[in-house]
This record gives C-alpha cells, sequence and structure tokens, in this order.
C-alpha cells in the first residue's frame, strides 16, 4: 500500500539502528530480527513511525494526516485519533497499584494452599 519495504529498527535509547529490507525476510525471520527488544520502528523515509509505549500498554503510529487517513480506511489498525491536546487517564492513582498487587498476592496464597490441601489429602 505504501511501498515502504525499507525499515528502520531502532532500540530504546538509539544505541543500535538496523536496516531492514521487508521484501527479503519471513513473518518469522522479521519477528527473529525485531527480538522483542527494539522499540522504533521507521520507514526508511521516516515518514511512518511505529512504537510501542510499554509502560501505558499502546501502541502508537505518527505519520501526517494523508497517509493516517488511509491507514484507518484500511483498518489495519483500531484505535483513536491524538493531537497535542489528548490527554489520557492511564495511570494508576497513589496506592491503586500496591492496593491490586496485595489483592493479587491473596488470591496467589489461596490458590497454593489449596494445592497443598489436595497434595496432603
Amino acid at each position: 500500500m505504501f511501498n515502504k519495504n525499507e525499515i528502520l529498527i531502532v532500540d530504546e535509547f538509539y544505541e543500535n539502528i538496523d536496516k531492514v529490507n521487508l521484501n527479503e525476510l519471513t513473518e518469522y525471520e522479521f519477528t527473529e530480527k525485531f527480538g522483542y527488544s527494539d522499540y522504533y520502528i521507521y520507514s526508511d523515509d521516516k515518514e511512518i513511525l511505529f512504537t510501542i509505549e510499554w509502560d501505558s500498554f499502546f501502541f502508537l503510529i505518527a505519520t501526517d494526516k494523508n497517509i493516517m487517513e488511509k491507514i484507518i480506511e484500511a483498518k489495519y489498525f483500531e484505535g483513536f485519533l491524538c493531537d497535542s491536546k489528548t490527554t489520557h487517564n492511564w495511570d494508576y492513582l497513589d496506592g491503586e497499584l500496591e492496593e491490586l498487587l496485595e489483592i493479587e498476592k491473596k488470591q496467589n496464597e489461596k490458590t497454593e494452599n489449596k494445592k497443598w490441601w489436595k497434595f496432603w489429602n
């Protein structure tokens, strides 16, 4: 659709930049090359950026309006458009994460107790 066969894979700290020709790789080889640790994928001309925001658990596509409209029209991704005024409430409130971790810990303890009970009986 965009004829962007050459991409740049860049790690989080811009220490490693790897140029990849997508026509030369299978999906498996691309996944291995990506390595699950690189954070920025650019088209070679840097018209499109695809990245993962690990802390907030979302994918980000940055490009100009015309290309984004084509991506939306093709229904390649589900999501919403953002601009400089977009905000979100995806962060935990003070103490919320600790409370959720404590609930999870108690649930795990109950599960472990049930396993031991079955083992002994």
